[in-house]
This record gives C-alpha cells, structure tokens and sequence, in this order.
C-alpha cells in the first residue's frame, strides 16, 4: 500500500528473503519503476537497481578470498604501502584499488570471474549491459515538503554510457569497491545464501569462501571500541544524505560491532544478535542473520539517504519475515532437527550425539526403522554409528527432517571420555567461543541445555535390541556398545568431509541415502552431483570424486553412468589448461573410468571431427593394451 496510488510515500520497491538453503522465502515487488513515468511499466523482481554501499560486500568477499590465497593480509600495512602509497586513512574503494593493484584486473573483471561467474549471476555488474539496463529503475529525489520527482541525471550516469556503447573502454574508468555495483535483488541474495552457508553457494555448489573465513568476517573486529549504537551521522550532502542518530535500532544489552565491511547487530525485529547488516545511498538495505538462516534484500532508488518511510517499510517487511519464519519453524518437522525437544532416539556417532524423533526419521528410512522396530521388542532408544561419518549422519538426519541438506557442518553434543571408573560419559559443554555453535532450543539458559545434555548423555549409550535376526548383516546397531564402553574405543578424527569438494560431499551422501534407504536422498543428491560435477577445476578433488564413485563403498551404479554421461559431454572443458582434471594418472589409477569413458566418448566424438576434444591423449594403455580414443575400434 506504501507504493499504491498517485499519492503514495514510495515509487517503488522490491523485497527478497532468502534462506540458507538457496530457497526463496519471500519475494515481492510493488509500485512504477519511475515516479510519474508509468510508461516504463511497473516494479518487478527482475528491475535493477544501483546498489550503491551494498557494493561494499562484494568487494569484501573479494578481498577476502584473495587473503585465503595468501595474497593480501589483513593487518600487513606493508603491503599498501608497496603496492598503492599515495593512499591515506581507510576506504574500501581503496580495499579495491589495492586488489586491482595485485591482480593485474580491474575490480569489475575480478568479480565478474570470481564472484558473479560462479555463482551464475547474469545480472549484478559494475558495467550493466543493454539488456540489463532496460530493467532499470529510476532516481527519485524526494524535497524537503516529500514530494518526489525522478533524477534528470544517474549518479552513475558515466557507468551506465560505458555499458550501452561496447566500444567503450572502461580501462580509465574508476570502478568503486564501495558503491559501484548494479543488481537485481534475485541475483544479490544468492550472494547472502552463500554467506549463510558458510562460503559455499546452496544452489550451485561453488565455494566462494572457506567457513572459517566467513566467520572471521563476521566476528567483531572493534570489540575494544565504544559501542555504535548512539553515534550520530552528519548530512555532509544533504542532497544525498540526512542526518541520522544510530545506523540500527537496538534493545537493551544489545551490543553493535563491525565485521569486515558491514555493521553486527541484533534489534527487536527477531534476528540474532550476531546478524550483520548494511544499506546502499538509495535506501537499499539488506540483512544476514547466518544463526537463524535467513537474509533478505529491500530495495528501493530514493535520495537522499535514511529515508524514514523507506526504512520503516524495510524494518517491518524483516519483522513480519521472523514472526512468519517462527510460527513456521513451529509447524515444521524441520523446527526439531537436532533438538532434544520430544525426542525419543539417540543416533551415536563416535563422539557425537544427534536427537532424534523416531516419528520423522523411521517413515522415511527402511534402515531406522528396521533399527528400530525389528522383531517388535522395546528399545530404550539408543543407536551406534561408529563406522560412520558424524558429517554425513547430521546431513541425513537434516535431509529428514527438511526435505533438504546443506554443506555448513554444525553438530556440537561431543562426548569427552570420563574421568572416573564409575561416571558415565559427559558433554563437553565449552561451547561459548564457537560462534558457529547450534543450540537446538535457543530459548533456554546455557547451563540448562548443558543439563539437559548431560543426562541425555548419560544414557545414550545403553544397547536396546538382542537380536541376531532383525536384517542387519553386521547385527543391529542398537546392539553396540556406547562411546563410554571399552569395547568401543573410538578416537575422534578429522573428517576430511568437514572440507571437501562439494560434489565429492554429494556422492557421498547419496552413498548414505542408499546405505540408510532413503529413496528421495539419492534423487536429491543425484542431482547435486550432477549439477556441480563440471565446477570441479581441481585435479585432486576431481580424482577423488572418480575414485569414490568406483569405490564400491555403495551403490554408486546408476550415479556412475550419469556422471559419465555429464562427463564427456563436457569432456573439451574438462581436458582445458595445463593440469586438466581428466588426465593419465587419473586413468591409471582408476582404470575402470579409463574404459567406461573410452566407450562412450568414441559414440560421440568418432565422424565428428569438430567436436573432438582438443588436446587429448592419443591413446590409453591398459594392461599392456592401447585403447585409441579417435579410431573405430580399441
């Protein structure tokens, strides 16, 4: 209603929420593109808007992956001062010249090949495109009575002429890292997905950024400074911007920081403390609360900046999205995925304890069920997976619980061994420096949900079901021994699948699904693997996902034969650059994919001079035999 009308307070606006899943949670857009131009038609969720200050991110996430390269550091004053000594106090237009600096790139070439590229983002640009720019909204200046007109002139009208002439050379063109972007609100929340889960896209399966370096960038980085909450900003153009007291509403003990390129901070419209935040000079606004999964972009193009009906809308939009997400959590079988609450199953992996409900898990897996049913006799509960991954037994148990899995790795109820001969096993419960800690009821006080964990512990181990006949090869699992039986003597390790290639963790979870019967696992990891096996650039990774898939750790079968058929017919791409991921120590190795792929890439390629891959070997030995890939026959 704020955008309906002749006489409405705002142009127009979109809205876009988004969780951590990649899922779409709200989307909405409403008024004209132009105030008083209803010929351009009306806002939609694909309009593009100059994002401004929401640039800022983006340049972040560059800077940042260039620090995990080891090529910028950052508290190394150093390296400014060798590779851009004319510049002086901060800005993060100069975090960008300093990339272009190092890269040999400009800042937009950079982002358009290691942020927007990878994600599949066709829209966000700091040079949009004809087609692009057909979708964009325009500059309105709201005067002092509030009346609105729109600008004659783009504050960015330089970018936009460079765009539409592809003759042009942005070669002198000064590219802002810290307000230079255009955006759509779709392509700018699958960037916050990302940042939800941890570095890595939901959707596409890229990783953007290590999980540990997305937690960096959300960590308070000022904790030593006065706190933000009452600063106050000064109209330094009042054309542009007004004056403002506080850049978040806040509540009472709510402490404000500063990560690396956006604001930290918690306010009374539901999101976490740790939730980070910043705006664009438009009156852009977005939000990324990584405790509750959930983020969200609000758009709009009025000057000058902290407009009051813009940012009032923006707040109530955000409120309205967690008073929804809370009933919904309720009413979802998702809302008790590794909650104690009503729980009435232990699933014991190594050191970790999952909760679980046996009325969510055992429908949808004949294996739970079998554990948990079989022969009819009363269990008290209790199910060992030590032979198993802790990793993959939380992505399953999220996959039935949500319908979904993510990458993100975030179980926590880890047993330490006991320090007396008569005590049973305890939660380690120092989790208060771990930001990525999930507490399954957020409601309660630490010290009670560390409680209610101890005793949950204390009796997680006790073997259920004495049964040799329940359809376990190895005897059922509630037969094993806890993590406090000698017998046991399970030693935590390193789970390489905390820190894999994402399409390798998707092979292997449809290892699980087929492991744990759940049929609708495998087709949602089939389709993970298939989507991001092509993305895989690294030889190492590429080979272990071969390796895997040949294994016979399950029943990889039809995945092999679908991966094969990806494989070759994007084999050109995949033979490229001076380390291709498809070479002849791969085949050596693993020599069945040598033959597998031989077969098929002769159907394809052979009287098909033009589709040959190039380079390729011109032949494989196997065994003392040379399979030619470009003849008629082996």
């Amino acid at each position: 209603m704020a955008c309906a009308g002749p006489d409405r307070d705002l142009p127009g606006v979109v809205a876009m929420v988004v969780d951590k899943n990649g899922d779409q949670v709200f989307a909405h857009a409403a008024g004209q593109r132009g105030h008083g131009h209803d010929h351009l038609g009306p806002m939609q969720i694909d309009t593009l808007f100059w994002i401004a200050s929401c640039t800022k991110l983006i340049t972040g996430i560059a800077c940042m992956q260039l620090v995990e390269r080891g090529v910028l550091t950052l508290d190394d004053t150093e390296i400014v001062q060798r590779h851009c000594p004319e510049l002086r106090h901060i800005s993060v237009d100069w975090a960008g010249f300093l990339l272009e600096r190092v890269t040999g790139q400009t800042l937009h070439e950079y982002m358009q090949q290691h942020i927007f590229q990878p994600l599949k983002l066709t829209h966000i640009s700091m040079i949009p495109n004809e087609a692009n720019q057909a979708k964009l909204a325009c500059m309105h200046q709201r005067v002092s009575n509030g009346q609105l007109y729109v600008r004659k002139e783009h504050p960015l009208q330089r970018s936009l002429a460079i765009g539409l002439n592809p003759n042009n050379s942005p070669s002198s063109f000064c590219f802002s890292g810290g307000a230079g972007c255009f955006s759509t609100a779709h392509d700018y929340y699958r960037i916050l997905s990302t940042l939800l889960n941890n570095g890595t896209c939901p959707l596409t399966g890229t990783q953007l950024l290590s999980r540990e370096t997305v937690d960096e960038m959300f960590r308070n980085q000022i904790p030593h400074l006065a706190p933000l909450n009452g600063k106050h900003m000064p109209a330094a153009k009042p054309e542009l911007t007004t004056a403002a007291t506080g850049l978040q509403p806040t509540v009472d003990g709510n402490r404000q920081g500063w990560g690396l390129t956006f604001l930290l901070s918690g306010g009374d419209t539901g999101r976490s403390i740790g939730t980070a935040q910043w705006t664009g000079l438009p009156n852009l606004r977005w939000w990324c609360d990584r405790e509750n999964g959930v983020a969200g972009i609000f758009c709009a193009q009025i000057l000058p900046f902290g407009d009051l009906k813009a940012f009032s809308l923006a707040e109530e939009i955000e409120r309205q999205v967690y008073a929804g997400l809370s009933e919904a959590q309720r009413g979802r079988p998702g809302y008790l995925h590794l909650s104690s609450e009503y729980s009435d199953l232990k699933i014991i992996c190594k050191d970790k304890i999952f909760p679980a409900h046996k009325l969510l898990v055992c429908p949808r897996s004949k294996y739970f069920h079998r554990a948990c049913f079989a022969g009819f006799k009363e269990t008290k509960g209790s199910i060992c997976l030590d032979d198993k991954s802790p990793v993959l037994i939380e992505k399953v148990l999220e996959f039935l619980y949500t319908g979904n899995y993510t990458l993100g790795y975030r179980t926590t109820k880890t047993l330490t061994p006991p320090t007396d001969d008569n005590e049973g096993p305890r939660m380690n419960t120092n989790h208060t420096r771990d930001p990525l800690i999930y507490f399954p009821s957020r409601r309660r006080a630490t010290d009670e949900y560390a409680a209610e964990m101890e005793e949950l512990a204390n009796d997680a181990a006790v073997a259920a079901v004495e049964n040799s006949a329940d359809g376990f090869v190895d005897g059922s699992p509630m037969n094993k021994k806890g993590p406090n039986e000698e017998e046991n003597n399970v030693e935590p390790a390193v789970d390489i699948l905390a820190d894999c290639h994402p399409c390798y963790f998707h092979v292997r979870m449809y290892g699980e699904a087929d492991y744990f019967m759940i049929d609708d696992l495998k087709i949602k990891a089939e389709e993970k693997v298939l989507a991001s096996l092509v993305n895989c650039s690294e030889v190492d990774s590429f080979s272990q996902i071969i390796a895997e898939l040949y294994s016979g750790r399950a029943d990889y079968g039809r995945l092999r034969k679908l991966a094969l058929k990806v494989i070759v017919d994007n084999l050109p791409t995949l033979r490229k650059g001076f380390t291709p991921v498809i070479n002849a120590k791969l085949m050596e190795s693993v020599p069945d994919f040598a033959v597998d792929l031989c077969l098929p890439t002769i159907d394809k390629y052979v009287g098909e001079p033009h589709m040959r891959p190039n380079p390729f070997p011109t032949g494989i030995e196997y065994k003392g035999v040379i399979y030619t890939v470009h003849s008629v026959g082996l």
